[in-house]
Formats: structure tokens, C-alpha cells, sequence
């Protein structure tokens, strides 16, 4: 007895429609996914000068939810080690892109510490529109991309669409809390948002159950009382939404046209020093050099025109010398 021929197998047309109706159906929830992390990467981004934040964060959103898709086959607790270093190593990128933009003096690991180090209380003192530097984009972009992870795990490998969505959520909620009354309200990103909830509630599951409906091999009264305690259970959750809607619309709508609450009243703004309190003082000092670069200023003023820059208004008087008696926050590194 000898061996036959060899069998080859090869995926013919019907299966290779198979599987790109499998991909068709998978995509709608990860997809999703992005779309919600990334908003609030967009809504940030309307106090930031430029779009570098914005499109660091959308990139560590698609980053972060596809990892988690790439990684699905591998145990539950490989994900996340593999996540994180991806992340390192976007942040480390977005970081060294920033600091590079921003031409900041000193090495790169220095600047990273004291970015890691300060990076709240910057990002709330800063002067908007903030200028996009390491200091002012490490929290957003490592917070991005853990919402991403963990909503993609919830979501993508537990089966819970709806638990999942929390996280971008909750990410969506402090960006608007960040930005507080400093831009136009968040109108279409709203939208945007609740599109995507709903395209991530709709799209069907990853898991699926084997074997078709569970309820088929139960007898014909157990199945009866089965569906109709889901049918039951159904209703009760469509009615609870209905009367939150009802009790809570109002409320939300009569506080429609409320100014958001900004949380840089909470914190305190670098002290200045008292030569900086009046610029006039430091004049004499520009003057013996004038080679000396001292800030520089893009406008939008047409070619050929004058521009005059108010460095400051001294509306404040002691009975020695005039002050500045607005707020001063932090433009940058100097």
C-alpha cells in the first residue's frame, strides 16, 4: 500500500466571499470603537493651537482598538502587556514630534520626565490656545489609548457592546470638561458620538453562540415562559430608558444655554515675578540687545500690513508702579 496523491486545497471564490462577508460583519463594532475614542481627541483639539493633538489622538485610538482586534486570538492577559507597548511607543513618538515642532532646548529623556512629571497642572494653566508641547500632550494621549483598550476588550473580546462604550464615554465627558466654556459647544462631535453608539449597538457580536437558538431543544411550555420572560425583560428596559428620557430631557435641555463650568478657576496659575508684573521695566534691558530673539508671533494679517501686538495692559495702579491686573498663564517653555 502506498501513499496517495497529495490532497491541495484551495480557498475557491465562495470562500474567500465568506470570509470577507466574516470581515464585513466584524468591522461595524470596532469601527465604532475608533469613531468614539477619536471625538474627544476632536473636541480637545478646538483649545489647542494647530491639529497635531488631534491627529496624535486618533491615531493612538485606531492604534489602541486595533491592537486589541489583531490580538483577540491571544489569552486575555497577553493583551494588555502588548497594548502598553504600543503605547510606549506611539507616545514616545508623539512626544518627540512635539518637542521637535515646539523646538524645546534640552535632551529628550529630561523633557519627558518633566512632562510626566507636570503634565495636569499644565495642561489646566496653560494659555489658550495651548501650544501643543510634551507637557500639554501626554495625559491626553495616554488616556486616549487606554479608553481604547479598554473599551476594545470589553466590547470586542467579552461581548459587552454596550459596558464597553463606557470608557470613551467617560473620556468624551472630560474633554468637554477640560475645554469647559473656552470654544462653541461640541454640537456635532455630540452627534457624531451617539451615531457611533448606536452603528457599535446594532453591529452584530464577536461572540457568537454555537448551535443556533439555546432555547430550540427546551420543551415546548419551558421555551414558551423563556421568551416570554426576554420579551418581558425587553419591554421593562425600553421603559426605564423612556421615562429616564422623560424625567432627565428636561433638565438637560433647560441647561442647554448654562456656560460650562471652567476648571482652570480651580487651580492656581504660576506666580510671576515682580519684574514681569510690568514689561515697562524690562525695556531698558531689551534695548541693550537688540539681536536678542524674544518671542515669535504668526498672524493672519495680509502681507505688507502693521500689526500691533499688545504685550500688556497695565490697568492696575499701587502708588508706585502700574501692574497687570489680568490673570497670566503659562503660553509655554521659555
Amino acid at each position: 500500500m502506498g501513499r496517495g496523491a497529495p490532497v491541495v486545497t484551495s480557498r475557491g471564490p465562495a470562500g474567500v466571499r465568506s470570509a470577507a462577508a466574516r470581515w464585513l460583519r466584524a468591522a461595524p463594532l470596532p469601527l465604532a470603537l475608533v469613531v468614539l475614542v477619536a471625538l474627544p481627541g476632536v473636541v480637545l483639539g478646538r483649545v489647542y493651537a494647530g491639529d497635531l493633538l488631534t491627529w496624535l489622538l486618533v491615531g493612538a485610538a485606531a492604534g489602541s482598538v486595533l491592537v486589541s482586534v489583531a490580538a483577540r486570538r491571544l489569552r486575555s492577559w497577553l493583551v494588555a502587556p502588548v497594548s502598553v507597548a504600543a503605547m510606549v511607543g506611539w507616545t514616545v513618538f508623539g512626544l518627540h514630534l512635539a518637542a521637535r515642532r515646539a523646538g524645546l532646548p534640552g535632551g529628550f529623556v529630561e523633557v519627558v520626565v518633566d512632562a510626566a512629571r507636570n503634565g495636569i497642572p499644565r495642561l489646566l494653566t496653560a494659555l489658550i490656545p495651548v501650544e501643543p508641547v510634551p507637557d500639554t500632550v501626554l495625559v491626553p494621549l495616554v488616556a486616549t489609548w487606554l479608553a481604547g483598550l479598554t473599551g476594545a476588550e470589553v466590547a470586542l473580546r467579552a461581548g459587552r457592546s454596550l459596558l464597553g462604550f463606557l470608557p470613551p464615554a467617560l473620556l468624551y465627558a472630560g474633554a468637554l470638561y477640560v475645554v469647559g466654556p473656552n470654544a462653541d459647544p461640541a454640537f456635532w462631535p455630540s452627534v457624531a458620538f451617539a451615531a457611533a453608539v448606536a452603528l457599535g449597538l446594532v453591529a452584530p457580536g464577536t461572540r457568537q453562540t454555537p448551535g443556533g437558538d439555546p432555547a430550540a431543544a427546551l420543551p415546548p411550555a419551558v421555551r414558551a415562559a423563556v421568551r416570554l420572560r426576554l420579551v418581558a425583560g425587553g419591554a421593562a428596559g425600553v421603559a426605564v430608558v423612556v421615562g429616564l428620557a422623560a424625567l432627565v430631557g428636561p433638565v438637560l435641555a433647560a441647561r442647554v444655554e448654562d456656560r460650562p463650568v471652567d476648571p482652570r478657576r480651580y487651580v492656581e496659575p504660576p506666580r510671576v515675578e515682580s519684574l514681569d508684573e510690568n514689561p515697562l521695566i524690562r525695556i531698558s534691558g531689551w534695548a541693550l540687545h537688540p539681536e536678542q530673539e524674544l518671542l515669535d508671533v504668526a498672524t493672519l494679517t495680509p502681507a505688507g500690513a502693521q500689526t500691533r501686538i499688545r504685550l500688556a495692559v497695565l490697568s492696575d495702579y499701587d502708588g508706585v508702579t502700574w501692574r497687570v491686573g489680568a490673570t497670566d498663564r503659562n503660553a509655554g517653555r521659555v
